[in-house]
């Protein structure tokens, strides 16, 4: 079944990759670039999966996936460094 991922990395040449793995399985996904629009990806997305890079220029992940525990603990988190 279709899943619902965020995809959060700073590096534009990866979270390409990744979204593009992820869509070739069938998933729907958003990629950003920045924790910020991370975060309000995940208040209007809802997703099932968030996969958050450990250092994203203007947040570190490991708060992004504290937030995301808290707020949406229905939501997966895969973290990557």
């Amino acid at each position: 079944s279709m899943a619902k991922i965020v995809i959060i990395d700073d590096e534009a040449a990866i979270l390409e990759l990744m979204s593009k793995l992820c869509r070739a399985s069938g998933h729907s996904v958003r990629g950003f670039q920045t924790g910020a629009e991370g975060v309000t990806a995940l208040h209007e997305e809802r997703p099932d999966l968030v996969i958050v890079d450990l250092r994203i220029g203007d947040m570190n992940g490991l708060d992004l996936v504290k937030l995301c525990r808290e707020q949406f603990p229905q939501t997966a988190v895969i973290m990557v460094t």
